[in-house]
């Protein structure tokens, strides 16, 4: 679970909260940004000392995205806040869900058709919210992100062809699976 980029208390609150509910669960630094912000939210939230227990425990840095991908192997679903953790979890099968913190994020979701709300959506802020059974109520339709994916890439290919800018052999693969 990818951490927000900035800190909202309540969204720091609920990523504590998934990996109280969902062992197994982890959460993903991916930058300074991260332990800055976790940091304060411990110190704002008053936690307990067996909940900075689990946070130490289940928190990951990495640095590929192959020991990414190894670690996501090892869990049921991706919430995450970042576009980067929900496109790991989508490149391993991983059915997941993006909280976007800003419109860059939700454009990048919408664009790519991948599940998603905006923070202020009221389910987030409930006593009651349970990430799972959220989860369970996103359909992804990995067909239509697939043919999405290369229809955008199609657009890529003419315009990089029309400027004379040779495309990557990925590019290629992708856009031309339409062609």
């Amino acid at each position: 679970m990818p951490l927000p980029p900035a800190y909202f208390p309540g969204l720091f609150k609920q990523a504590i909260d998934i990996v109280e509910q969902y062992p197994g669960s982890i959460i993903i630094m991916q930058d300074w940004r991260d332990v800055k912000h976790m940091n304060r939210a411990i110190k704002e939230l008053h936690m307990l000392q067996s909940t900075l227990d689990l946070i130490t425990a289940q928190s990951r840095y990495y640095t590929s995205v192959e020991d990414w991908q190894e670690s996501y192997m090892h869990v049921d679903a991706v919430f995450s806040w970042r576009i980067h953790g929900a496109m790991v979890g989508i490149s391993i099968g991983l059915p997941v869900f993006v909280v976007a913190p800003d419109m860059r994020v939700a454009e990048l979701c919408e664009a790519m058709a991948i599940p998603w709300s905006t923070v202020l959506d009221p389910a987030f802020s409930t006593p009651e919210f349970n990430a799972g059974s959220y989860l369970a109520s996103v359909k992804f339709d990995g067909e239509a992100f697939d043919a999405n994916r290369s229809r955008l890439a199609s657009l890529y290919l003419d315009a990089f062809a029309s400027a004379g800018i040779p495309p990557s052999k990925h590019l290629k693969a992708i856009g031309n699976s339409r062609r």
